[in-house]
């Protein structure tokens, strides 16, 4: 009996020994890009892997096992389809994946499917609780659809109907606040999509796995925009006042400064920047562009930026707003960056009057438009504390001059000269 179980003993040690020799046989003809998961996620599941090395073929495949018979099968179902799918192909197919731990027992996984060279994916979102797949029918309500085709169709710059039902939403995932889609057409097209924009469509059982932060701002491409900007500051009082305004609808203004006025209001150029703003060069001491040469107006642009780095040394300035807006073709010729002019001039500097600016722009105001005025006057602050609440109330939002032209797929070009984004 002894001997017996000695020789089973002994065969066991043979065939595991085999089937891990066998492995690491295979794993070490892989090459290198193939041999490790590329991605660093893997919150759930056991890592498992899976190899084939066949001539003039290699199968690398990772992929999680979460030890629940439902959500297994459906990840299993996928890897047994790829390696079928590519038994009569030469090449390599890499598979690496991702898990994330949303909240109370759900959870997101990604394969992504690397087929000679090209790239796919299938993703999932499951109930581990309940050993579930949870379908965008589950999440949302039915009236999402006409959203989702708005902010797809504004992310494609397409018109076009992409999908008639949530039941035609299969590859999707939901990670860190995001609605992840895959749409399949010529080629596959990823959209991501702030949960945010869709909270109103969110099932309530569901609305837990939002990430509620005050502080974060969402931009709604969809919705009409517009940019806040203020020349000549920082001033003391008025700028704080404005920044207040805007801290408090979560909004956020485009601050053409003067760069003489950089040192000594450093405090509120790092809230501007801490609280989303954006700072753009307005010359270094209110230099008029048109009447300096080059030398000289490469030292005022080179001036701003220098007093700005002993503020905030990583700070990008992307924008430049030529004093008194005046530009010819010199200065477009020499300017290594996009010059911002204005589509409404409140002429706040000279009425010094709440109301009149408040008028002027609640008249001409619209979406893409660049609104001028200067953060210098008590006026001017008095008519944003008015103006910011009552445009968010009237649907717009308040982005900076990049956002504004960014989500409009406007490419700011250096040495070009803009009014507003449309």
């Amino acid at each position: 009996m002894k001997k017996f179980l000695f020789a089973s003993g002994l065969i066991l040690i043979v065939i595991v020994s085999s089937i891990i020799g066998n492995y690491y046989w295979k794993y070490s003809k892989l090459p290198s890009e193939m041999k490790n998961p590329s991605t660093t996620e893997k919150e759930l599941g056991k890592q498992m892997h899976h190899v084939t090395v066949k001539k003039e073929k290699l199968i690398s495949i990772y992929y999680p096992k979460f030890f629940h018979d439902h959500i297994d099968s459906c990840i299993h179902a996928v890897v047994d389809e790829l390696i079928h799918d590519f038994e009569d192909e030469k090449g390599k197919l890499y598979v690496d994946y991702s898990s994330y731990d949303l909240k109370e027992g759900y959870c997101s996984v990604l394969l992504t499917i690397e087929k000679n060279g090209i790239i796919t994916h299938r993703a999932w979102v499951f109930d581990l609780e309940e050993d579930t797949v949870i379908t965008m029918h589950d999440i949302f309500s039915s009236d999402v659809l006409s959203k989702l085709e708005a902010l797809i169709e504004y992310e494609k710059k397409e018109e076009k109907q992409v999908f008639s039902s949530l039941d035609e939403i299969e590859n999707y995932y939901l990670y860190r606040n995001e609605l992840i889609l895959f749409l399949e057409s010529e080629e596959e097209n990823r959209i991501t999509i702030s949960l945010a924009l869709l909270e109103p469509w969110i099932q309530s059982s569901f609305t837990h796995l939002l990430i509620n932060d005050i502080d974060v701002r969402i931009i709604d491409p969809t919705k009409p925009m517009i940019a806040l900007t203020y020349d000549d500051g920082p001033h003391p009082q008025v700028t704080e006042r404005i920044l207040n305004v805007l801290k408090e609808n979560n909004s956020v203004a485009t601050f053409f400064v003067l760069g003489s006025r950089i040192a000594n209001h450093r405090s509120l150029i790092e809230r501007m920047i801490a609280e989303g703003s954006e700072i753009g060069n307005h010359t270094f001491g209110h230099q008029d562009m048109r009447k300096l040469d080059k030398k000289q107006l490469n030292e005022q642009v080179s001036a701003w930026q220098d007093a700005l780095k002993e503020v905030d040394a990583t700070y990008q300035m992307k924008l430049i707003r030529p004093t008194y807006g005046a530009t010819n073709d010199f200065v477009v010729k020499n300017t290594s960056y996009p010059l911002i002019l204005w589509s409404i001039d409140t002429m706040d500097w000279s009425r010094k009057n709440c109301d009149a600016v408040v008028e002027t722009v609640l008249s001409q105001v619209k979406d893409g438009s660049i609104i001028l005025m200067h953060d210098m006057y008590d006026s001017t602050a008095e008519a944003t504390e008015i103006l910011v609440p009552e445009l968010i109330k009237r649907g717009y939002q308040f982005v900076t001059v990049s956002e504004l032209f960014e989500a409009k797929g406007i490419e700011l070009e250096a040495g070009h000269v803009y009014h507003e984004a449309n």
